[in-house]
């Protein structure tokens, strides 16, 4: 949460319209001028494991948001929104619960892994509760 809470502090200074979603996903939207236009989605993920690379997912949210902010810079309108996701829980170590974050923006979330529990005996809805 540290690191999505500071990802979502960057995002806001860039100038993104930003939040934190419900499974724990930061996601940034610069908006087109044009409010029926579609939306350009660039994703990766913030968690990582041991011996993953040092830059394994949070290299590809750092890329889009430097992308992001230059043209924010730049003042240059693009005929389309434009959403930066940084996925939550895609390695799934503590629960088990790989793609956790990328499944619920795709809609493909089974409720039932909430119930998952982990070393500690917590469950899965209770972290994201807490």
């Amino acid at each position: 949460m540290e690191a999505a809470r500071k990802i979502l502090q960057w995002m806001q200074n860039a100038g993104l319209s930003a939040r934190i979603d419900a499974i724990g996903n930061v996601r940034g939207i610069l908006a087109s001028e044009k409010k029926e236009a579609r939306t350009l989605v660039i994703a990766s993920h913030i968690d990582t494991v041991v011996d993953a690379g040092r830059w394994d997912g949070p290299l590809g949210v750092l890329m889009g948001l430097d992308l992001l902010e230059n043209r924010i810079r730049l003042e240059q309108p693009l005929p389309f929104h434009v959403e930066l996701i940084a996925f939550c829980d895609e390695e799934g170590v503590r629960f088990q619960t790989t793609y956790l974050g990328s499944k619920v923006v795709a809609g493909n979330f089974d409720p039932a892994v909430l119930e998952r529990i982990d070393d500690q005996g917590v469950s899965l809805a209770t972290a994201i509760r807490k």
